[in-house]
């Protein structure tokens, strides 16, 4: 299984707490330390490889997810503009298909959402 995760959004529906600059993914609202896209990743562990995990994000959270997280680049996928989820799940499964060239079940889920537990 392919687990990809979405952590391209702003920030602007929590704001002041969430900023443009520092959004809701990388806050630690839920567990001290450690934010919303760390503890997904650490969830989806459970069920796929390392490997097989990827993150979508906007190109300027790139770094901020690199530098946060273990996941490698080549796992990482920059939106060049913030569209909605639709168009990051379909440029994900595109770069992802492009990668793998394989049929997989793909599971997607929002890198703030508490409740992703496989």
């Amino acid at each position: 299984m392919i687990s990809l995760l979405l952590a391209g959004g702003g920030g602007t529906r929590l704001w002041p707490f969430s900023t443009e600059k520092n959004p809701k993914q990388f806050q630690d609202l839920l567990s001290p330390g450690i934010s919303m896209l760390t503890q997904t990743l650490h969830r989806l562990q459970k069920a796929s490889t390392f490997r097989n995990i990827y993150i979508a994000t906007a190109e300027k959270y790139g770094e901020q997810v690199i530098n946060t997280t273990t996941i490698k680049n080549d796992n990482l996928i920059l939106e060049p503009c913030r569209r909605n989820n639709a168009a990051a799940i379909a440029l994900a499964l595109l770069r992802i298909w492009e990668q793998t060239n394989e049929e997989e079940i793909i599971g997607v889920f929002p890198a703030e959402d508490r409740k992703s537990v496989v």
